[in-house]
């Protein structure tokens, strides 16, 4: 989510000894990972039904009411969830998921329940994401740099709305 890697093939070796991790990167390091942007479409009945089948998914959330939840989706079916306390935490095991498994992303999208902060925004940036959406808020700043980074983000998907906050010319709403 840093963009210190871009493949496992980055890796050369890794070695886990008590708690520390040792990781020696090959220095002829790939280039960045870039999703060729394909047209999508957000069906907004889909996105609404989605929005309330994610919430029960977090069963961390339903003992505690203090988790954040990310998921990785394709046709509004969750491809893979992660939660954990930090908002930070469910992006960076997604996007280890997505390297791990070499996945394509230009059919897929985040959808989160955490505020989206100029750190989350970039980790998806970084991994090569154009489609982002929250069933909270964004911050200002990471609005900005969606504009920047031509990154589709849409907030506050829950109940029968939603917000975008920025769209670009390869995502319908329909």
């Amino acid at each position: 989510s840093e963009n210190i890697i871009n493949s496992m093939s980055d890796i050369k070796n890794l070695k886990i000894e008590e708690n520390k991790a040792y990781v020696d990167l090959d220095k002829e390091k790939s280039k960045n990972k870039i999703s060729e942007i394909k047209n999508q479409t957000i069906d907004r009945e889909k996105l609404f039904e989605f929005s309330k089948r994610f919430q029960n998914e977090s069963e961390i959330f339903k003992r505690t009411g203090g988790a954040h939840s990310c998921a990785l989706v394709k046709n509004y079916e969750i491809i893979k969830f992660e939660e954990d306390v930090s908002r930070s935490n469910p992006v960076d095991k997604l996007i280890g998921y997505i390297l791990k498994n070499d996945l394509d992303l230009s059919d897929k999208f985040i959808f989160t329940s955490c505020r989206i902060s100029e750190i989350i925004l970039e980790k998806i940036s970084n991994i090569g994401f154009n489609l982002l959406i929250s069933q909270s808020c964004p911050t200002s700043f990471a609005v900005d740099l969606a504009m920047e980074k031509n990154i589709n983000l849409i907030g506050f998907a829950r109940g029968e709305r939603f917000n975008i906050y920025k769209k670009n010319e390869n995502l319908s709403i329909i």
